[in-house]
């Protein structure tokens, strides 16, 4: 979907395919510099949470994302939708 300025909206899509809860950290990579935005949250069991990048950095920004699973040993998925 376009937005009015015609940028993408930028959803970060994060599974947990463990039988426990999973501690993440996203982070944000502003293109052209600028300080990261990071935030940490804990994706349940066998389940899937959304992010969306405007809600952490506005709706015209652009970013690479990384996402790290805190919680030692244990696998997720990630996938950045557009």
């Amino acid at each position: 979907m376009e937005t009015e300025n015609d940028a993408c909206e930028t959803w970060t899509l994060v599974q947990n395919p463990e039988s426990i809860d999973v501690q993440i950290e996203v982070s944000y990579l502003p293109s052209g510099g600028g300080s990261p935005v990071t935030f940490a949250d804990t994706v349940p069991a066998r389940s899937r949470k959304t992010y969306s990048m405007a809600d952490r950095l506005g709706p015209s920004a652009r970013a690479s994302i990384k996402v790290l699973s805190a919680t030692t040993g244990n696998r997720i998925v990630v996938e950045r939708a557009m």
